[in-house]
């Protein structure tokens, strides 16, 4: 089977429904999510991570893209935080 993996150039400024439209179209699934929001003090910046992962019919994995987005911490809520912006990353460079 082929696989094509997605390019950084092909997601760049889809929001994240586009891009996840994208990715799925072409194999990825998505698979598993980051946030190190703990690890900041109110006022300072954090990321959410959203991973999109293309996987041969071995399951070994080819590919992986993120989602990102940065919010500033406001309270202990994750509801009450401030969206700062929103990007993709390829995470495996050719």
């Amino acid at each position: 089977m082929d696989y094509r993996k997605i390019k950084q150039a092909e997601l760049e400024g889809l929001t994240r429904k586009e891009g996840e439209d994208l990715l799925l179209v072409a194999g990825y699934i998505e698979d598993d999510d980051y946030s190190d929001r703990d690890e900041y003090e109110m006022g300072e910046y954090y990321h959410y991570d959203q991973y999109y992962t293309l996987y041969d019919e071995d399951e070994n994995e080819l590919d992986k893209v993120s989602f990102v987005t940065i919010y500033q911490k406001s309270e202990e809520c994750m509801e009450d935080d401030t969206f700062i912006r929103t990007y993709w990353n390829c995470l495996y460079v050719e």
